[in-house]
């Protein structure tokens, strides 16, 4: 999909093998602006991203051929919402680029990803101090579930954290 912005073509692209590095770095900054940085183990999955073995896909935005953002859908099962269902797992756009029109624009085309995989009911979650996005999520119809989000981590993930390369 291609489209505008600042009168410089912005293009979402399936990852493959050669964007893999570019994702890391992405996927670096992101979760360390969050308040969350990758472990080592979490930053090596990031190349599964380019297979199709996983149920996952993701997209890399690019804005004038730079890479600016990318989203990750992964997908599951849930008898609850009639089947396939899937997860937004990361949504990014680099700081010089929000406030633009580009997360709505990218959000649109996860929606749109999402039903054409199949995807009956799609899930996000969202940081409680980040009511921007919160806003913006609930202004295309996510809704609040009521619900609270747990884990429980299965294998050691290990300690240290990477940082972007370059950086």
């Amino acid at each position: 999909m291609t489209t505008q912005m600042d009168e410089r073509p912005v293009t979402f692209a399936l990852v493959t093998d050669t964007d893999v590095a570019v994702l890391r770095n992405l996927a670096i900054a992101f979760h360390i602006e969050d308040g969350h940085p990758l472990n080592p183990a979490a930053v090596d999955a990031v190349a599964q991203l380019a297979g199709r073995e996983i149920p996952a896909r993701a997209w890399i935005v690019r804005c004038g051929g730079d890479a600016v953002g990318y989203v990750i859908i992964a997908m599951s099962f849930d008898i609850e919402y009639g089947g396939r269902d899937g997860f937004i797992t990361d949504l990014y756009l680099t700081p010089h680029v929000r406030g633009k029109g580009l997360g709505r624009t990218l959000l649109a085309f996860a929606v749109s990803q999402a039903a054409s995989l199949g995807i009956r009911t799609l899930h996000l979650e969202v940081e409680k101090h980040n009511e921007k996005a919160a806003r913006l999520y609930q202004s295309i119809g996510f809704e609040d579930t009521g619900r609270s989000l747990m884990r429980i981590g299965l294998h050691d993930a290990g300690q240290s954290v990477p940082r972007p390369v370059g950086k």
